[in-house]
């Protein structure tokens, strides 16, 4: 069952309002715009809930002025849903990782950099160049910080 079935299902069953600012549920599951819609894994109810959870954390914050705080808090849910405690991943599957954003990435250094060759001058020890490539890891830092910057 899809994220979009299973909210469907769901929202049948249990009538209720979700308190969490619109921006942030079209985020998620919108059919065209959401991250875990177009993202095609399969999550646990926990996972789900815990991605809600977060959400609504990041309204409250919204809610109290500290709109830039709320979207680094949004940020959080999708990293964990693929990594939930390294804070790094490798070039393979941080490539994977950023479809859900639509960014088609090859797994190798040049196309990261060519992708994201501004936020990468101001990370400047995250890509290593006495690494080898398969080697090579980003950060949970970096990603929050495109995340910051391209406006997911």
């Amino acid at each position: 069952m899809g994220i979009i079935e299973f909210h469907q299902e769901y929202g049948k069953s249990f009538k209720f309002t979700i308190p969490i600012d619109g921006l942030y549920l079209v985020q998620m599951i919108h059919p065209q715009r959401g991250y875990l819609s177009y993202n095609k894994a399969d999550y646990s109810f926990d996972e789900l809930y815990w991605t809600y959870q977060m959400k609504c954390l990041a309204t409250y914050e919204k809610s109290l002025g500290q709109d830039l705080l709320a979207h680094e808090i949004t940020a959080y849910p999708y990293w964990c849903l693929h990594d939930f405690m390294d804070g790094y991943m490798n070039l393979e599957k941080f490539s994977e990782f950023m479809k859900m954003f639509r960014f088609y990435l090859q797994p190798n250094v040049q196309s990261l950099r060519r992708e994201f060759s501004f936020a990468l001058s101001l990370f400047p020890g995250e890509i290593d160049r006495d690494i080898e490539e398969k080697d090579t890891i980003v950060s949970y830092d970096f990603y929050r910080y495109l995340f910051l910057e391209r406006n997911l």
